[in-house]
């Protein structure tokens, strides 16, 4: 049965820090597997769950300086250009291959709040609102969900900032029940869907009232330094917001919700007041048991498995949504509970077919970059020159569109169908187009990116990497079974084994000719011979479907 108990507190071991590695990571080097499973699950998690410092903002090659904090109008590029920046500066902390958790939540709050850049008109909103994913990736969930009912980015997105007492807009609402917090459920009516029904949109839509966007990005949270969005209105009163008492339905056990005895002047509420109520709603919404469920199950399908029995609904989705409303939806408790399971290690049953390990399909970010960190391919930084940074960041992000994600253009509002889409989820990344670059990419990344016949952009140097990592590259079979044992998520059967290694590393050559031509290469600095059959070893590896797997 799925069990939420603890592992043994003895040292981890390769499989399982591997395992441990490839969820909560970018992609393990095989330094970091051999270092992991050195430590038992608690030392590890400790490890993991150290916050990444604090990134610096991107950088404007007109400049060569941060747009953002102070904004640098007048001499910068121009919109589209920074926006474009911006995403190169975010997916290079992806890229970048830390050992934390930290990155990889960040990615999984972008699933959840997905938005659309084409509705985004300025790169500034872009950036705070991925810097407010970075500062609540490793925090409180429902402090998150209030700070994006007026993060200006996601006000542009859903149409919040049109959203006034006189003419409301239901759009945020909707989706702030629908996709980020009570979930939809089984629809027993017109306008009921168990979890919320049209009442409670239009009540919702009323306590969201008199938000605008903050074009001078003034409005800075000194606790965060992020930019947040405003209440319309003149000194301390919210003009635009709707002052009225909200009624919500059963589903919320009838509640309603106003401003706060003196919170309301000549009909008008107070800028405090409207804060309050927002925090009354989030209080009413996070504490249904429906809002911890949906959490914990998105939570589950991220990191674990994108089926959910019904053994997994009551032994893993039950107490961790009873856990998360307990903690008042600190993420840290919850993950660490998950993450030491034996349900999360394959520890609970002896039964293969429904075993967790090397279950899910990395996402095109996902495969390109454990690639990059695992042979530690070489690529430029926005230390050094930073067209060659963008160009390295334009073609990756070019690659993910081919393999199937557009980065911050999902196709509607729902996000990126592998994340929400029944049943298939994961699998979505796979068509035949997709699959057919997912391998092209392997093949690239080894022969060295190159924009118009320019130096290599990005490339792993195969010999560098084998004198780097590999305990006796002389010897054919261990330089194989090494690479491939911290590589690949499940171990591979013999037959397949020897496909790789004969056929693939030594092709034509015995291990004694491979033991000459290392030795040859060692003594003459004349890599060819050993280079081009390393080529060929792992970029069969990256086109492989095992690859594919975490």
């Amino acid at each position: 049965m799925p069990s939420l108990l603890p592992i043994d507190n003895g040292p981890l071991g390769r499989k399982r820090a591997a395992h441990l590695l490839r969820r909560t990571t970018f992609g393990p080097s095989g330094k970091d597997i051999d270092r992991y499973a050195q430590l038992n699950i608690q030392q590890a998690l400790d490890q993991l769950f150290t916050p990444t410092a604090r990134p610096l903002p991107p950088l404007d090659i007109a400049t060569g300086a941060a747009w953002v904090n102070p904004n640098t109008a007048g001499a910068n590029s121009p919109e589209w250009q920074l926006i474009e920046y911006t995403l190169s500066w975010w997916t290079d902390r992806f890229m970048r291959g830390e050992d934390r958790i930290h990155a990889r939540l960040i990615w999984y709050l972008h699933t959840h709040y997905p938005i659309i850049k084409e509705r985004i008109p300025r790169s500034t909103a872009l950036y705070h609102h991925m810097m407010l994913l970075w500062h609540y990736a490793l925090g409180n969930y429902k402090e998150l969900a209030v700070k994006m009912c007026y993060d200006n980015a996601m006000l542009w997105h859903l149409d919040g900032h049109l959203n006034e007492k006189d003419r409301p807009n239901e759009n945020f609402a909707r989706e702030f029940f629908e996709l980020f917090t009570v979930g939809k459920g089984m629809q027993t009516g017109p306008d009921n869907y168990t979890t919320f029904d049209e009442n409670d949109v239009r009540e919702a839509a009323r306590v969201l009232t008199g938000f605008g966007i903050d074009q001078s990005f003034s409005n800075v949270e000194p606790e965060t330094g992020i930019a947040m969005g405003i209440l319309k209105g003149d000194g301390q009163m919210a003009q635009r917001h709707d002052a009225g008492i909200k009624n919500f339905s059963a589903a919320f056990g009838n509640v309603a919700i106003a401003p706060p005895q003196g919170g309301v002047i000549n009909g008008v509420a107070t800028k405090e007041a409207t804060m309050q109520e927002l925090h009354d709603f989030a209080d009413m919404v996070f504490a249904q048991p429906a809002t911890a469920a949906f959490l914990a199950r998105k939570l589950y399908r991220f990191f674990v498995y994108y089926e959910i029995s019904d053994t997994v609904e009551r032994d893993i989705i039950t107490p961790l949504a009873e856990q998360l409303i307990n903690s008042d939806y600190q993420i840290i408790p919850i993950l660490r509970r998950l993450l030491s399971s034996r349900h999360f290690f394959d520890d609970d049953n002896a039964t293969e077919e429904d075993d967790v390990t090397g279950a899910i399909i990395k996402s095109p970010v996902e495969l390109m970059a454990s690639a990059i960190h695992f042979f530690d391919a070489e690529f430029p930084d926005s230390d050094g020159d930073l067209t060659r940074f963008y160009q390295a960041h334009a073609f990756l992000r070019g690659q993910m569109q081919l393999q199937g994600l557009d980065l911050f253009e999902p196709f509607d509002v729902n996000g990126y169908d592998a994340y929400h889409q029944m049943p298939a989820f994961n699998r979505n990344w796979i068509t035949a187009n997709t699959l057919a670059h997912r391998y092209k990419f392997g093949l690239d990344i080894v022969n060295g990116i190159k924009p118009m016949n320019d130096n290599d952009l990005i490339k792993i140097d195969v010999v560098r990497f084998v004198n780097q990592n590999i305990s006796q590259p002389e010897e054919a079979i261990i330089l194989a079974r090494e690479i491939i044992d911290h590589l690949l998520p499940n171990e591979i059967t013999e037959e397949r084994f020897m496909y790789f290694y004969r056929e693939i590393l030594l092709d034509t050559l015995s291990e004694i000719n491979w033991r000459f031509e290392w030795r040859a290469y060692k003594q003459s600095q004349d890599d060819t011979a050993v280079r081009i059959q390393l080529e060929k070893f792992i970029s069969a590896l990256l086109q492989s479907p095992e690859f594919q797997l975490c």
